[in-house]
């Protein structure tokens, strides 16, 4: 059976279809994923929304407030963007690890996201960055924090008839910085079984404010917040950013697959926070 394809060229009229259509319908941005597990089989959708016509979608813009992404941004244009590469750091180390350059050229962040997969790459360098997102609907627009945005492998918020617009990314304070790893066997062409993102900002020699958020070791990416009260208002001294390594792999809850063992998982969380700490501190003092 074909899937019914619809191209609205607005937001507004994009919801109307997408309540119409109901759960039976799916929202088609770069592809990456739906057009997979299509022509394998795993999905079968009654009607297709390609939100591909909607003006706006794929814009990124940088204000004195923040960094705007349209859910259509893709992996390449945060890459090739040298203000995000900058001040936005994290975002640009997860896109430089994602897959290919053809599909970091089709790839967007808002699929990336909406795809709720416990390893998706874009998920803990936005946590980090405080980004919330933008969910417009037939009855209007509404904001999530990011970190509530994930209901479990596969689920959000969304609601029927919902989209994700775009996301809202704060300036960083001064003396800030974040970073994202991730272990893969492939590196960018693999599925993360460990991804560590961490942002800082310092003052005075001491840790203003601290995030770590962690990614395939739990149903979904989340806030090791254990971890990061640790550091706040501390001296990141190495013996520290051990013990906050360690806290954020107490708070992993991993599971064993096809990829590797959940003890390995957890004892990777370890070796990538403390690792990601110490490089996101030499970002913040000036260093790369």
């Amino acid at each position: 059976m074909s899937s019914e394809y619809f191209r609205p060229s607005s937001i507004q009229e994009a919801t109307r279809i997408l309540e119409a259509q109901g759960k039976q319908a799916k929202v088609l941005a770069g592809g990456t994923d739906l057009v997979v597990l299509y022509r394998a089989g795993k999905v079968r959708p009654a009607s297709v929304v390609s939100l591909n016509a909607i003006p706006g979608l794929n814009q990124l813009e940088l204000t004195n407030k923040g960094l705007h992404l349209g859910a259509l941004v893709t992996h390449q244009a945060l890459l090739t963007t040298p203000e995000v590469v900058g001040r936005y750091s994290a975002l640009a180390d997860s896109a430089r690890q994602f897959a290919g350059i053809q599909i970091r050229n089709l790839g967007t962040v808002g699929g990336n996201l909406c795809h709720a997969s416990p390893s998706a790459d874009m998920a803990p360098p936005l946590l980090v960055l405080n980004a919330r997102a933008e969910i417009a609907g037939p009855k209007g627009t509404r904001v999530v924090e990011l970190d509530q945005f994930f209901l479990g492998p596969n689920q959000t918020v969304l609601q029927p008839g919902e989209i994700l617009a775009g996301l809202e990314v704060p300036a960083p304070g001064p003396a800030s910085a974040s970073i994202y790893l991730k272990q893969a066997v492939r590196g960018a062409m693999e599925i993360a079984m460990v991804g560590v993102a961490v942002g800082l900002s310092m003052a005075n020699g001491r840790c203003r404010e601290a995030r770590i958020a962690l990614g395939a070791v739990a149903p979904t990416p989340f806030r090791a917040r254990e971890a990061e009260g640790l550091l706040k208002g501390q001296e990141l001294t190495p013996e520290l950013m051990i013990r906050a390594a360690e806290a954020a792999a107490r708070e992993a809850r991993p599971i064993s697959d096809v990829r590797c063992s959940a003890e390995y998982r957890r004892e990777m969380v370890k070796v990538f926070t403390r690792r990601a700490l110490e490089q996101a501190l030499r970002r913040a003092r000036g260093g790369r």
